[in-house]
């Protein structure tokens, strides 16, 4: 009996060892399961974030590159906060705020080279968790998959270094603060994504840029050309449209050549109506003498050779009396 007592106790033991370890294995499956969750959600947001940081880069790169030490609408532009950003519409209102409970972000504009000439303009999106991601290598490393190749991070023993595929920062950058170990981050870079890294940008457009390009060439584009000021040539202008008096148009204030004679036609309440001329003429008749004929109670137009309008205007009658010959009536062509 005591020796089937002692065999039941240890086997109890190794029940109790092996549940034990089964526990530990499953709790820390678990917190690696919720850390990847975290990650991923955190990679997902910052992401969206710098595509926003992207277009406020894009938008102000003229300035920025010129050392821009104010921009209206941020307190500092080389460290723009979320809510400026969402406010001047490069974020959605939803990005303004970081979520509750998640790390410290800091937005972080560096320019790398000598401007103007082979200068390059970044943004570093530092994500700043708790040190006690310093001691998760893995993490670190999760870090840079999920952040597509523009993911950053300071390695415990690397601490002077901001690393990644997306590049290599000092830490910290010149008058900044170090960022701790542990510190995650993603980079934001017009000339990273266009491909052209270490190149001067200074002579690339870019969207909404406020440089006037000076093209020293023709300029053809397939789709209509809008201006938010006057429309200035120093040469002709020439109008490929057309279209017959009186016709219909849809386009308010749009302008076309005029088909039947030369003039000009605007588009207005719905008709294409001349743009400008001299009018349309007068011309007077007579009731028993035709048209033309040299006859003092007979004028033509001169504007037709005959006693009619031109196209698109229409006859009004401005007199009429009577004399021992006839009927004499006058006219005005008006549109």
């Amino acid at each position: 009996m005591r020796l089937q007592s002692g065999q039941a106790l240890l086997e109890l033991l190794l029940t109790l060892a092996i549940s034990a370890l089964v526990s530990v294995w499953a709790v820390q499956r678990w917190q690696a399961h919720l850390q990847e969750q975290q990650l991923q959600s955190w990679a997902g947001w910052l992401l969206e974030v710098r595509q926003g940081v992207q277009r406020y880069m894009d938008a102000h790169a003229s300035k920025l590159l010129a050392g821009a030490a104010t921009l209206p609408g941020y307190a500092d532009p080389w460290s723009p906060g979320l809510a400026e950003l969402a406010a001047q519409g490069w974020l959605p209102r939803g990005l303004s705020s970081m979520p509750l409970n998640w790390p410290g972000l800091q937005i972080q504009l560096t320019l790398q080279g000598e401007c103007p000439g082979a200068c390059r303009l970044d943004a570093l999106l530092l994500l700043f968790a708790s040190q006690d991601w310093a001691h998760r290598p893995a993490a670190l490393g999760q870090w840079l998959l999920e952040t597509r190749g523009y993911g950053l991070v300071v390695h415990p023993d690397r601490s002077t270094r901001l690393q990644g595929p997306a590049g290599d920062w000092p830490n910290p950058l010149s008058g900044t603060q170090p960022w701790p170990a542990g510190t995650m981050a993603v980079l934001a870079s017009g000339d990273r994504d266009a491909g052209l890294a270490g190149e001067d940008m200074s002579s690339y457009l870019r969207l909404r840029d406020e440089r006037d390009p000076d093209f020293q060439a023709n300029l053809s584009a397939r789709g209509q050309v809008q201006a938010h000021g006057n429309l200035q040539t120093q040469g002709a202008l020439v109008l490929g449209g057309s279209a017959y008096t009186y016709s219909a148009c849809s386009q308010e204030a749009a302008i076309v050549r005029r088909i039947e004679s030369p003039g000009l036609l605007t588009c207005r309440q719905g008709y294409w109506r001349p743009l400008a001329s001299a009018g349309g003429g007068a011309f007077m008749t007579h009731s028993h003498t035709p048209c033309p004929a040299q006859h003092a109670q007979v004028q033509v137009n001169p504007m037709t050779g005959q006693c009619s309008c031109p196209s698109g205007y229409l006859p009004l009658r401005i007199a009429e009396y009577t004399v021992a010959s006839g009927v004499t009536r006058s006219y005005l062509c008006v549109d």
